[in-house]
Protein backbone atom coordinates (compact mmCIF):
# COMPACT_ATOMS: atom_id res chain seq x y z
CA UNK A 1 0.00 0.00 0.00
CA UNK A 2 2.83 2.35 0.86
CA UNK A 3 4.54 1.61 -2.47
CA UNK A 4 1.30 2.37 -4.32
CA UNK A 5 0.96 5.69 -2.49
CA UNK A 6 4.57 6.59 -3.37
CA UNK A 7 3.95 5.73 -7.01
CA UNK A 8 0.71 7.76 -7.08
CA UNK A 9 2.38 10.73 -5.37
CA UNK A 10 5.31 10.63 -7.81
CA UNK A 11 2.90 10.43 -10.77
CA UNK A 12 0.92 13.42 -9.52
CA UNK A 13 4.11 15.43 -8.99
CA UNK A 14 5.27 14.66 -12.54
CA UNK A 15 1.87 15.63 -13.97
CA UNK A 16 1.88 18.85 -11.94
CA UNK A 17 5.39 19.70 -13.14
CA UNK A 18 4.37 19.05 -16.76
CA UNK A 19 1.32 21.30 -16.35
CA UNK A 20 3.45 24.08 -14.85
CA UNK A 21 5.96 23.83 -17.70
CA UNK A 22 3.14 23.85 -20.22
CA UNK A 23 1.61 26.95 -18.66
CA UNK A 24 4.98 28.69 -18.58
CA UNK A 25 5.55 27.88 -22.26
CA UNK A 26 2.09 29.14 -23.19
CA UNK A 27 2.73 32.37 -21.27
CA UNK A 28 6.07 32.95 -23.00
CA UNK A 29 4.56 32.25 -26.39
CA UNK A 30 1.69 34.66 -25.73
CA UNK A 31 4.15 37.34 -24.68
CA UNK A 32 6.27 36.81 -27.78
CA UNK A 33 3.22 37.09 -30.02
CA UNK A 34 1.79 40.21 -28.43
CA UNK A 35 1.93 42.86 -31.14
CA UNK A 36 0.79 46.43 -31.65
CA UNK A 37 -1.93 47.44 -34.09
CA UNK A 38 0.33 50.31 -35.17
CA UNK A 39 2.66 49.37 -38.01
CA UNK A 40 6.09 50.86 -38.58
CA UNK A 41 7.48 51.27 -42.08
CA UNK A 42 11.08 50.85 -43.20
CA UNK A 43 11.86 52.78 -46.37
CA UNK A 44 14.97 52.29 -48.51
CA UNK A 45 15.37 53.98 -51.88
CA UNK A 46 11.74 55.05 -51.85
CA UNK A 47 10.42 51.51 -51.27
CA UNK A 48 8.57 50.87 -47.99
CA UNK A 49 8.01 47.60 -46.15
CA UNK A 50 5.63 47.26 -43.18
CA UNK A 51 6.95 46.04 -39.84
CA UNK A 52 4.69 44.34 -37.31
CA UNK A 53 5.78 45.76 -33.95
CA UNK A 54 5.94 43.84 -30.69
CA UNK A 55 4.24 45.59 -27.80
CA UNK A 56 6.93 46.54 -25.29
CA UNK A 57 8.47 49.62 -23.71
CA UNK A 58 10.98 50.05 -26.55
CA UNK A 59 8.40 50.03 -29.35
CA UNK A 60 6.02 52.25 -27.39
CA UNK A 61 8.79 54.84 -27.00
CA UNK A 62 9.76 54.46 -30.66
CA UNK A 63 6.19 54.97 -31.90
CA UNK A 64 5.84 58.04 -29.70
CA UNK A 65 9.02 59.46 -31.22
CA UNK A 66 7.91 58.68 -34.79
CA UNK A 67 4.64 60.49 -34.22
CA UNK A 68 6.73 63.67 -34.42
CA UNK A 69 8.04 62.63 -37.83
CA UNK A 70 10.17 60.02 -39.63
CA UNK A 71 13.66 59.14 -38.42
CA UNK A 72 16.42 58.51 -40.97
CA UNK A 73 19.52 56.52 -40.02
CA UNK A 74 22.57 55.23 -41.87
CA UNK A 75 23.13 51.48 -41.52
CA UNK A 76 25.87 49.12 -42.66
CA UNK A 77 25.97 45.43 -43.51
CA UNK A 78 27.66 43.22 -40.94
CA UNK A 79 28.48 39.55 -40.55
CA UNK A 80 26.61 38.47 -43.66
CA UNK A 81 23.31 38.45 -41.77
CA UNK A 82 22.22 42.02 -40.91
CA UNK A 83 22.35 45.73 -41.49
CA UNK A 84 22.78 47.74 -38.33
CA UNK A 85 23.76 51.10 -36.93
CA UNK A 86 23.12 53.83 -34.39
CA UNK A 87 19.65 55.28 -33.96
CA UNK A 88 20.96 58.50 -32.49
CA UNK A 89 18.87 58.01 -29.35
CA UNK A 90 18.27 55.35 -26.70
CA UNK A 91 15.19 53.23 -26.09
CA UNK A 92 14.16 51.13 -23.07
CA UNK A 93 15.53 47.59 -23.18
CA UNK A 94 14.09 44.18 -22.34
CA UNK A 95 16.98 42.07 -23.56
CA UNK A 96 16.74 38.33 -24.01
CA UNK A 97 18.97 35.73 -25.61
CA UNK A 98 17.36 35.00 -28.97
CA UNK A 99 18.25 33.66 -32.38
CA UNK A 100 17.17 36.44 -34.72
CA UNK A 101 15.66 35.26 -38.00
CA UNK A 102 15.43 36.90 -41.46
CA UNK A 103 13.04 39.85 -41.22
CA UNK A 104 13.55 40.43 -37.50
CA UNK A 105 14.10 44.01 -36.33
CA UNK A 106 15.80 44.32 -32.95
CA UNK A 107 17.36 46.83 -30.59
CA UNK A 108 20.98 46.24 -29.63
CA UNK A 109 22.66 47.89 -26.66
CA UNK A 110 19.72 50.32 -26.23
CA UNK A 111 20.70 52.67 -29.07
CA UNK A 112 21.37 50.54 -32.16
CA UNK A 113 18.92 49.01 -34.60
CA UNK A 114 19.59 45.71 -36.38
CA UNK A 115 17.55 44.45 -39.33
CA UNK A 116 18.21 40.84 -40.31
CA UNK A 117 18.39 39.11 -43.68
CA UNK A 118 20.11 36.11 -42.03
CA UNK A 119 20.19 34.77 -38.50
CA UNK A 120 22.30 35.40 -35.41
CA UNK A 121 22.11 34.53 -31.72
CA UNK A 122 22.66 37.35 -29.22
CA UNK A 123 21.01 39.32 -26.44
CA UNK A 124 18.54 41.71 -28.08
CA UNK A 125 15.33 43.60 -27.41
CA UNK A 126 12.70 42.59 -29.92
CA UNK A 127 11.19 45.44 -31.94
CA UNK A 128 9.31 43.78 -34.78
CA UNK A 129 9.37 41.74 -37.96
CA UNK A 130 9.16 42.43 -41.70
CA UNK A 131 6.43 40.02 -42.78
CA UNK A 132 6.04 40.40 -46.52
CA UNK A 133 9.49 39.43 -47.85
CA UNK A 134 11.29 36.09 -48.08
CA UNK A 135 15.03 35.84 -47.45
CA UNK A 136 15.97 36.72 -51.05
CA UNK A 137 13.57 39.65 -51.01
CA UNK A 138 15.05 40.84 -47.72
CA UNK A 139 18.60 40.68 -49.05
CA UNK A 140 17.60 42.80 -52.04
CA UNK A 141 15.50 45.30 -50.06
CA UNK A 142 18.10 45.70 -47.28
CA UNK A 143 20.99 46.00 -49.77
CA UNK A 144 22.83 43.10 -48.15
CA UNK A 145 26.59 43.54 -48.27
CA UNK A 146 26.48 47.29 -48.88
CA UNK A 147 27.51 50.19 -46.65
CA UNK A 148 26.04 53.60 -45.84
CA UNK A 149 22.45 52.49 -46.46
CA UNK A 150 19.96 55.29 -45.79
CA UNK A 151 17.01 53.83 -43.92
CA UNK A 152 13.91 55.78 -42.88
CA UNK A 153 11.65 54.65 -40.05
CA UNK A 154 8.12 56.06 -40.09
CA UNK A 155 4.50 55.40 -39.24
CA UNK A 156 3.42 55.80 -42.87
CA UNK A 157 4.77 54.30 -46.09
CA UNK A 158 6.63 56.57 -48.46
CA UNK A 159 4.35 58.63 -50.64
CA UNK A 160 1.28 58.53 -48.38
CA UNK A 161 -0.31 61.58 -46.83
CA UNK A 162 1.98 64.16 -45.25
CA UNK A 163 5.01 61.87 -45.65
CA UNK A 164 4.89 62.09 -49.45
CA UNK A 165 5.32 64.88 -52.00
CA UNK A 166 1.79 66.26 -52.27
CA UNK A 167 0.33 68.94 -54.51
CA UNK A 168 -3.03 70.56 -53.77
CA UNK A 169 -4.70 72.03 -56.87
CA UNK A 170 -7.74 74.28 -56.59
CA UNK A 171 -9.71 77.21 -57.90
CA UNK A 172 -12.02 79.33 -55.81
CA UNK A 173 -14.57 81.77 -57.22
CA UNK A 174 -16.47 82.20 -53.95
CA UNK A 175 -13.59 81.79 -51.46
CA UNK A 176 -15.02 78.58 -49.98
CA UNK A 177 -12.45 76.30 -51.61
CA UNK A 178 -9.70 78.69 -50.61
CA UNK A 179 -10.72 78.39 -46.96
CA UNK A 180 -10.79 74.59 -47.24
CA UNK A 181 -7.29 74.54 -48.72
CA UNK A 182 -5.95 76.83 -46.00
CA UNK A 183 -7.33 74.49 -43.35
CA UNK A 184 -6.01 71.41 -45.16
CA UNK A 185 -2.48 72.72 -45.63
CA UNK A 186 -2.27 73.69 -41.98
CA UNK A 187 -2.48 69.96 -41.22
CA UNK A 188 -0.36 68.39 -43.96
CA UNK A 189 2.90 69.24 -45.72
CA UNK A 190 1.94 70.08 -49.29
CA UNK A 191 2.59 72.51 -52.12
CA UNK A 192 -0.38 74.49 -53.42
CA UNK A 193 -1.29 75.43 -56.98
CA UNK A 194 -4.20 77.86 -57.31
CA UNK A 195 -5.92 78.17 -60.66
CA UNK A 196 -6.86 81.76 -61.49
CA UNK A 197 -9.27 83.06 -64.13
CA UNK A 198 -7.61 84.84 -67.06
CA UNK A 199 -9.99 87.80 -66.89
CA UNK A 200 -8.48 90.11 -64.27
CA UNK A 201 -11.00 92.88 -64.84
CA UNK A 202 -13.66 91.14 -62.75
CA UNK A 203 -13.90 91.74 -59.01
CA UNK A 204 -14.95 88.25 -57.99
CA UNK A 205 -15.13 89.06 -54.30
CA UNK A 206 -17.47 92.06 -54.72
CA UNK A 207 -20.96 91.89 -53.24
CA UNK A 208 -20.33 88.66 -51.39
CA UNK A 209 -18.63 87.01 -54.37
CA UNK A 210 -21.66 87.66 -56.56
CA UNK A 211 -19.67 87.33 -59.81
CA UNK A 212 -17.98 84.18 -58.64
CA UNK A 213 -21.32 82.62 -57.74
CA UNK A 214 -22.71 83.58 -61.16
CA UNK A 215 -19.77 81.81 -62.80
CA UNK A 216 -20.40 78.65 -60.80
CA UNK A 217 -24.10 78.75 -61.64
CA UNK A 218 -23.27 79.03 -65.32
CA UNK A 219 -20.97 76.00 -65.11
CA UNK A 220 -23.55 73.92 -63.23
CA UNK A 221 -26.29 74.87 -65.69
CA UNK A 222 -24.40 73.35 -68.62
CA UNK A 223 -21.42 71.31 -67.45
CA UNK A 224 -20.88 69.67 -70.85
CA UNK A 225 -20.35 72.93 -72.71
CA UNK A 226 -16.85 74.39 -72.88
CA UNK A 227 -18.42 77.83 -73.22
CA UNK A 228 -19.66 77.57 -69.64
CA UNK A 229 -16.14 77.61 -68.28
CA UNK A 230 -14.13 80.84 -68.08
CA UNK A 231 -10.61 80.93 -69.45
CA UNK A 232 -7.87 80.38 -66.90
CA UNK A 233 -4.29 81.53 -66.58
CA UNK A 234 -1.79 79.03 -67.96
CA UNK A 235 0.39 77.28 -65.37
CA UNK A 236 3.88 75.87 -65.67
CA UNK A 237 4.76 73.15 -63.19
CA UNK A 238 6.45 69.75 -63.30
CA UNK A 239 4.09 67.11 -61.96
CA UNK A 240 6.81 64.44 -61.95
CA UNK A 241 8.07 65.63 -58.56
CA UNK A 242 4.76 64.79 -56.86
CA UNK A 243 3.37 61.47 -55.71
CA UNK A 244 -0.01 62.64 -54.40
CA UNK A 245 -2.52 65.08 -55.84
CA UNK A 246 -5.46 66.64 -54.02
CA UNK A 247 -7.94 68.52 -56.19
CA UNK A 248 -10.33 70.87 -54.42
CA UNK A 249 -13.30 72.22 -56.35
CA UNK A 250 -16.94 73.13 -55.74
CA UNK A 251 -19.48 70.30 -55.83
Amino acid sequence: MANKMKTLTKTLMIMLAMMMCSCADDSNEATAQTTMSQKMYITIDGVSQPVTLYNNAATQALVEMLQDGPVTVTLNSSGGFEIWGALGFSLPTSNEQITAQPGDVVLYNSSNICIFYGSNSWSYTRLGHIDELDENGLRSFLKAGESNIEVTLSLQPAGSGPAGNTLVIYYSYTNHCHQIVESLTSQIDADVLRIYPADKSQQYEANGYEIGMALLNAINANTNSADSYPEIDPVSISLDQYENFIIVSPL
